[in-house]
């Protein structure tokens, strides 16, 4: 009974552990999305749906880069300057 007490509290404080790590990983995270990818300030509605856009400089050419498949504009964030 006594070792069932032992591994039942090592394996809570495991997952207390992989939990705060998960919190602290999802942090970051979020604070780096925000720094090299702030959100989107343009919507244009096409064919009754909502898109965000995100220009950057300005000339003749126009490049459209689209991250598809639900992602966001922030897939992009390292090509954008270049391209601008």
């Amino acid at each position: 009974m006594r070792i069932i007490v032992k591994i039942l509290k090592w394996l809570g404080i495991g997952l207390g552990a992989l939990l705060l790590l998960g919190l602290l990983y999802q942090t970051a995270g979020s604070a780096l999305d925000a720094h090299f990818a702030p959100p989107a300030t343009d919507v244009v509605n096409v064919d009754g749906r909502a898109v965000h856009l995100a220009c950057r400089g300005s000339g003749p050419r126009t490049i459209l880069l689209d991250a598809g498949a639900g992602a966001g504009v922030f897939e992009w964030y390292r090509v954008q300057p270049v391209l601008a």
